[in-house]
């Protein structure tokens, strides 16, 4: 698994645009360079992404857009928290724990995804809250 070398050669990139990123289409090419430069040649044939969703975000929009897409999760979370929406809450906690180890919104699928599920899960409402402990009564025992 070369996930160190992706990671290492992300960072690179970071370090050369940190505050407002390479951009979108510069990002790969400059990957692809730092791949080739590694002499980590595998990721550059094979156009390998950074496989971790922060450091992409952090090597495409820099440091202003790492600080923005957290915000948009923390958000996310919050009102999950908030509306006591249990499955929510684990769709996102599982989401950024996923984007650890993959770029799932580099691709169209992974976007779909992601806000297809965001979109509904938010709007779930469990039809009998006391069956999973969400209602905020504390269940009687008969």
């Amino acid at each position: 698994d070369g996930r160190l070398e992706y990671w290492k050669s992300a960072m690179k990139v970071f370090e050369k645009k940190p505050v407002l990123g390479a951009g979108i289409g510069d990002y790969y090419a400059y990957l692809d360079k730092e791949f080739k430069s590694s002499g980590y040649t595998t990721g550059y044939y094979k156009d390998f992404n950074a496989h971790n969703q922060y450091l992409e975000i952090l090597c495409i929009s820099g440091i202003a857009g790492l600080v923005l897409f957290l915000t948009i999760l923390g958000t996310m979370l919050f009102y999950a928290i908030k509306d006591r929406n249990t499955l929510y809450g684990c769709f996102i906690l599982m989401m950024m724990i996923f984007f650890c180890f993959e770029s799932m919104l580099s691709r169209l699928a992974g976007n779909s995804f992601f806000a297809l599920f965001s979109f509904l899960l938010v709007h779930y409402k469990s039809s009998n809250p006391d069956a999973i402990g969400l209602s905020g009564r504390v269940l009687e025992s008969k």
